[in-house]
């Protein structure tokens, strides 16, 4: 296998993140395609409260945010990168996204908590069920 050339990368703004997207720039080659990715997502509970809308838009409003930061993080290459912002759980966002763009490569930095999850956060674990392509989790 050669480069891939549809690499999708999880995006949260945390420095795990950061260093997803730093490793999917240099998997990349030229004419490959980086898509950063970045979900918001909120209990089906809150939709019963009346500022739903407004907090929906909020939601979406800080992920863009976080996204825009992605914008510094990726050097110069020979590959084209696009952003995306969804509302969903963050594997169900990278997983459709993957699908929907034929992905060659899902890349996530690891967020382990505990010990069950130091090596694999809830995240990936969802991502090595439901992904359509490989997956490459960046350590700590």
């Amino acid at each position: 296998m050669g480069d891939p050339r549809e690499i999708i990368v999880g995006y949260d703004g945390s420095e795990h993140a950061r260093e997803a997207v730093r490793r999917a720039c240099a998997l990349a080659g030229e004419g490959s395609r980086i898509t950063v990715v970045t979900a918001y997502h909120f209990p089906p509970e809150i939709a019963t409260f009346e500022p739903f809308e407004d907090l929906r838009r909020a939601f979406a409003s800080s992920a863009k945010e976080v996204l825009e930061t992605a914008r510094g993080e990726v050097p110069e290459g020979p590959f084209q990168v696009e952003f995306v912002t969804r509302e969903g759980t963050p594997a169900e966002v990278l997983t459709a996204v993957a699908a929907e763009r034929g992905g060659d490569l899902v890349v996530v930095g690891s967020h382990g908590v505990g010990r069950l999850h130091a090596a694999l956060g809830g995240v990936t674990s969802k991502l090595l069920h439901d992904a359509p392509c490989p997956i490459v989790v960046v350590p700590k």
